[in-house]
């Protein structure tokens, strides 16, 4: 696909004018660009770093089954994502992998898109396999956003969340992201379905001396 047919594809609103890649998935998500989709398909299937990621987030965002469908397999296997080796995407304040944390806010976008039978229990089957990853992959706040904003997604991923979060606790310290922080975040998600749960995992990150990002969200569970 040449540049100018990508150009066409994320930087073109629905009246064909240039836009933002953040304002042509809003365009899309009551259906007015789904004359795209068949060429995202192609994308999210390929192996074309950037436009396999922009193409992901673009049809998560739009609640495209094919694009959960992905993401789970992805998931899974998170070392062959065509866009992680090399990164075409880092977080402003780690300088970590950026792309899981756009695939993550992906689903919290998806909320505004138009519902079709499965597309809620497709969101929490993606937030359950986003959460196996939190040891590894840099979130920053897009996943525990995703999970806060999304309704009744705290309750039905307790478990996933608490077994994330004793992940992170037990990994200790990486020298690519702040795990602590990640840790912080996914506590206070717990805290809206456990939280005398969520106290104590935050009593245990409060050990770890964790950086000052990290204290600032703990301090709302301590």
């Amino acid at each position: 696909m040449t540049t100018r047919d990508l150009k066409a594809l994320f930087r073109t609103d629905a009246q064909g004018r240039p836009a933002s890649f953040v304002d042509v998935i809003d365009d899309g998500l009551e259906g007015e660009l789904d004359d795209r989709i068949p060429e995202l398909l192609v994308l999210l299937r390929s192996q074309e770093s950037a436009p396999s990621l922009q193409a992901a987030v673009m049809l998560l965002s739009w609640g495209h089954p094919e694009a959960f469908a992905a993401l789970e397999g992805w998931s899974l296997a998170p070392g062959t994502v065509p866009w992680v080796r090399p990164s075409v995407t880092q977080q402003r304040h780690s300088g970590a992998d950026g792309g899981w944390s756009m695939i993550a806010d992906a689903l919290r976008t998806s909320r505004y898109a138009v519902d079709r039978p499965g597309l809620d229990e497709d969101r929490i089957s993606a937030l359950r396999a986003l959460l196996r990853l939190t040891v590894d992959a840099d979130f920053d706040r897009a996943l525990s956003t995703a999970i806060a904003t999304i309704s009744g997604a705290a309750a039905q991923l307790a478990a996933e969340l608490e077994a994330a979060v004793e992940a992170l606790i037990s990994a200790g310290a990486s020298e690519t992201f702040d795990r602590p922080f990640q840790a912080a975040l996914l506590s206070k998600a717990l805290a809206r379905t456990r939280p005398e749960r969520a106290r104590a995992l935050a009593q245990q990150l409060a050990t770890q001396e964790p950086s000052p990002r990290a204290q600032r969200e703990l301090s709302d569970l301590l």
